[in-house]
């Protein structure tokens, strides 16, 4: 799909801190252990990495997190 290609083009980064909280469903103090990166650190990357995606996509990427979807 679009979406898989789009999130395998972002930076290692903010990738993996997308997949574990939107395909894996984790939050963030889980991720936080498994990646070693601090809570606030990983919601950047998040957020970056969901620009980045709207920027490739369009603003109706938003539904597969904002309707609890999974890429």
């Amino acid at each position: 799909s679009l979406l898989a290609r789009a999130i395998d083009r972002l930076p290692h980064s903010m990738r993996e801190a997308f997949a574990l909280r939107f395909v894996e469903q984790l939050d963030y103090p889980e991720i936080a252990v498994i990646t070693g990166v601090s809570v606030q650190a990983l919601h950047a990357r998040v957020s970056r990495a969901r620009m980045l995606l709207r920027g490739q996509l369009g603003d109706t990427v938003d539904t597969f997190w904002i309707e609890g979807r999974t890429p």
